[in-house]
Order: C-alpha cells, then structure tokens, then sequence
C-alpha cells in the first residue's frame, strides 16, 4: 500500500524523486541547535538558571505534544516574569524534558521577518525512496503552529535549496532506520541567512494537507497555485451542521468571484463554546490568497452579527 500510494502522489505530481546526496557537500548554512538532556527538573532549573543570567534564551519541550504544545519559549525576561526556573517548571506537564538552544531570528523591521518559520514536507515510499513535496512558510506564534502556505517562490531560493538539502538529507536517514511514510522538518531561520532544524514530524501535518490541494488544482486547472491552510478561523456564533452547510456554500461562492478557491478543511469545531473554523483557502497569485483569506475570516466573523444587533 505504501508504494501504491507513492506512485500515485508522484504521478499528481505532488512529489519529485530525491538523488543522492554527492558525497563531502555537507550543509554549510544549516545551524544544529545544541541540546541537553537535564536528569532531573532540578538539573533542569539550573540549566535555564544560568543560561538565563548569561543572556541566553533556551527552549524548553516536553516528551509529548503537537502543533506546539509542549513547547516553551524561555527568554531571560520570561523566567523572571515567572518568578524563576523552578516556578516556570512547575507550570509545565510531568515527564522528561529537553532544553534547546533558542536560535534568535531577524529582529522586527529586519529583512526575513515574515520568513522566520520555514518546514520541508517529503515522503518515503515502500522501496524506500524518498520524495520531495516541498518547502513551505509557516505562520507561527508563541511556539504555537497556527497554518502555512505553499506556492512558487513563497520560501526564496537562498532559503529554499539549503532546506531541501537538508530536509532530503533527514528522509534518507529515516529511510535507512526503516520509517515508511510522510515526513516534515521543521526550521527556524536566524537572521544571518541561516537554518536551525527545530524538529522532524513522522505524519502527515497542516502543510501536507496545503501540498495537496495545490497538487490537485494544478492538475485540474494547469497553473501554479498558492494554497494557505488556516488552522483556526473565528466564528462570530455557533453553527449547527446546516447553517455551517451554508456558510461553507456562501464562502466558496464570494472566493470564486475573486478568483480564488475556499475548501473546509477543519468543521468539527463550529459548535463549540468559543466556535472556529479550519480552512484552505487557494489562488493564482500572493494578492489573490491574501484578499481570500481577508475574506473568509470577515464573513467568519460576521455570522454573529444578527445576535449582536439583537435580532
């Protein structure tokens, strides 16, 4: 099954066959943040401690989290807002931690800013091959992933051949230990035109799914697309299944008026207490993603007015 489904992603042309990596290259601009593996949460403490009151920002991760969670950003102002290490620890769930190195990325105003989250999708088929899917950006905030995009030329080519490199460099090492299936790396760039690999994911995630679609919409419409998984969409009210029906209509209509495409991608939250919405929203150029966007999470939002206004 899995190299049917290899054959079949490649023939969409979602993915492309990865050579070999000429021997002695290496991967002179990718920065190894350091680790350490604290025996204890005293230990723990301690590292933070001094890492701290040298200046230094680390990154604290739990043994079990997703898009995220578990992950703690530890900047020397943060532990003393939270009244020291011990404190900060305290907060977080029980089990092994590892502290991280935190890579600083462009300061704000910099060139790169917008590019600070950058993740490479590929697959291992059967044989165990690998497969390139690409490079996308993705928007993250306080540790917390919250949706990419993919599209020509959105991660540069100064950017964009190091973290294929790399990222093709990963797949044949999980190749080797025997892992079959979809992959990511994720990175954080550092400001001076560098890559950090932050983590690797062994599953499909958010930006595979945005692969996909924009594999499929090439193939059925013959262009290049830009495609943006929008992991949370705020709803104005709580929607039952039909008026959720609705709205999904309504917004696949005013997308296609602009040229653009709209597709549900997470529903299952429109009913809840503080209701949101998992979407996908595709075109033909940056400008047309964005006024998409710009306009699901408005109409999003505006299903809340009628209560609002009292009616």
């Amino acid at each position: 099954m899995a190299a049917a489904g290899a054959a079949l992603r490649v023939e969409v042309g979602l993915a492309r066959p990865v050579r070999p990596d000429p021997g002695g290259r290496g991967h002179p601009t990718i920065r190894l943040p350091e680790q350490w593996r604290p025996a204890t949460r005293g230990a723990a403490a301690r590292l933070l401690a001094r890492r701290a009151a040298a200046g230094a920002g680390s990154v604290l991760k739990s043994e079990h989290g997703v898009g995220g969670s578990g992950v703690t950003v530890v900047t020397p102002e943060r532990l003393r807002s939270a009244g020291g290490a011990r404190a900060l620890l305290r907060r977080l769930p029980r089990g092994p931690l590892l502290v991280e190195e935190y890579v600083a990325g462009p300061a704000a105003g910099e060139p790169g800013g917008g590019l600070r989250d950058l993740t490479y999708d590929g697959f291992v088929d059967g044989a165990g091959d690998v497969h390139e899917v690409g490079a996308a950006v993705m928007d993250v905030a306080d540790g917390g992933y919250r949706g990419a995009t993919v599209g020509p030329g959105v991660v540069p080519a100064e950017s964009e051949r190091p973290l294929l490199a790399f990222g093709a460099a990963v797949g044949r090492e999980l190749a080797a230990a025997g892992y079959r299936g979809w992959f990511d790396v994720d990175f954080v760039t550092d400001g001076a035109g560098g890559l950090a690999p932050t983590e690797t994911n062994l599953r499909l995630t958010g930006p595979a799914a945005a692969f996909m679609v924009a594999a499929r919409l090439d193939a059925l419409r013959g262009a290049e697309h830009f495609v943006r998984i929008v992991d949370r969409v705020e709803l104005g009210a709580r929607l039952p299944d039909g008026q959720l029906e609705e709205l999904c209509g309504e917004l696949a209509r005013a997308c296609s008026r602009l040229g653009a495409v709209f597709v549900p991608a997470v529903p299952t939250a429109a009913f809840e207490p503080a209701p949101w919405l998992g979407v996908l929203v595709a075109a033909l150029s940056r400008q047309g993603l964005d006024a998409a966007e710009a306009l699901v999470r408005a109409e999003a939002l505006a299903v809340g007015r009628p209560f609002a206004d009292g009616r």
